[in-house]
C-alpha cells in the first residue's frame, strides 16, 4: 500500500470516526430534538441553512484534498490539505452548531454542557491547520530577514512550530475545558476567536506583499478573514437584537457561508504575479 492510499485511508477512518461520534450525541438527544424541531418557530429553516452550509464545507474540504493528492508529492503542511483539514473539521463543527441549536431550549442541562463544550473544543481544533500555516510564514520570515535566529533546516522549523503550537492549544483547550459556560463565552470567547483571525488576516497580507504564495490569492484569502472577523465581532450585537432565533441563526449562517465561499475563491484564483515568481 504506497503512501498515498495510506493518507487517504487515514482521512477516510476519521472522517467515519467523528460522524459516528456525531451521530451517537444526536441519537442521545432525540427526544429534545425531535421536541425542539415541533415546537421551536423557524426550526426548519435552522435545519436547512445549517445543513446547506455542512455540504458546502464538504465540498471545499473534498476539493482542497483532491488538489493536495493530485500534487507530485503531498506534505502535511501543504496549503491545501491545511485548508481540507479546516473545512472538514468545521463540517463537524457546524453539526454540533445544529445541535446546540436545537437542544438549547429543551436538553437537560448537563447534556447541553457536553455539546456546549464539544462545540467548542472542535472550534479550537479547527484553528490548528490555519496556526500552522501562520507559523511556517512567520519562521520564513524570521529566518529570511537579518535576525539572530536561523532556523534554516525544514527539522528546526518543525520543533519550533511544534512547541508554539502545543502550548497555543493546549492553553486554549484547558480555558474551554474549566471555564467556558454559556455566561462567560461572550467575554472568553473573543480572546481566543479574534486574535487568532486577526493573526491569520496579516499573514495573507503578509505573504500577498511579499510575494510568498503563488497558488493561493493571498489578498483574497486576507479581505475574506478580515470579513469574518468583522462577522464575528458584530455577532453578539446581532443576537442582542434578534435574540437566540431562527431568524438570527438563520441570518449569521448566510453571512458566514457568503464568506467562506470568498474563502474558497481565493484558494482557487492564483494572484496576478504567480506568472512572473517562480
Amino acid at each position: 500500500m504506497n503512501s498515498v492510499v495510506v493518507k487517504k485511508v487515514s482521512i477516510a477512518v476519521t472522517s467515519i470516526f467523528g460522524c459516528f461520534g456525531v451521530l451517537i450525541l444526536y441519537l442521545i438527544n432525540a427526544q429534545a430534538i425531535i421536541y425542539a424541531y415541533q415546537t421551536i418557530e423557524g426550526g426548519f429553516f435552522v435545519v436547512l441553512i445549517i445543513t446547506l452550509r455542512m455540504l458546502v464545507l464538504a465540498f471545499m474540504a473534498l476539493t482542497m484534498f483532491r488538489r493536495w493528492f493530485k500534487a507530485e508529492k503531498q506534505f502535511y503542511d501543504d496549503i491545501p490539505f491545511l485548508f481540507g483539514i479546516f473545512f472538514a473539521i468545521l463540517v463537524f463543527g457546524k453539526s454540533l452548531d445544529l445541535l446546540y441549536n436545537l437542544i438549547f431550549f429543551t436538553a437537560t442541562t448537563s447534556a447541553f454542557d457536553l455539546v456546549y463544550k464539544l462545540r467548542y473544543i472542535v472550534a479550537v481544533l479547527d484553528l490548528v491547520p490555519l496556526y500552522v500555516l501562520s507559523l511556517e510564514v512567520i519562521l520564513y520570515a524570521i529566518t529570511s530577514y537579518k535576525t539572530k535566529v536561523k532556523l534554516e533546516s525544514k527539522r528546526s522549523r518543525n520543533k519550533v512550530k511544534a512547541v508554539i503550537l502545543g502550548l497555543v492549544v493546549t492553553l486554549e483547550l484547558l480555558v474551554v475545558v474549566f471555564f467556558l459556560d454559556v455566561h462567560s463565552s461572550r467575554y472568553i470567547l473573543p480572546l481566543i476567536v479574534i486574535p487568532s483571525i486577526l493573526m491569520i488576516a496579516l499573514i495573507f497580507a503578509f505573504t500577498y506583499r511579499n510575494k510568498l504564495l503563488t497558488q493561493v490569492h493571498s489578498l483574497l484569502l486576507c479581505v475574506s478573514f478580515l470579513l469574518y472577523l468583522m462577522s464575528q465581532i458584530l455577532r453578539p450585537v446581532a443576537q442582542t437584537l434578534l435574540g437566540l432565533t431562527a431568524t438570527y441563526i438563520v441570518f449569521s449562517e448566510i453571512v458566514d457561508l457568503s464568506i467562506f465561499l470568498v474563502v474558497f475563491a481565493g484558494l482557487l484564483v492564483k494572484p496576478r504575479y504567480s506568472d512572473f515568481v517562480k
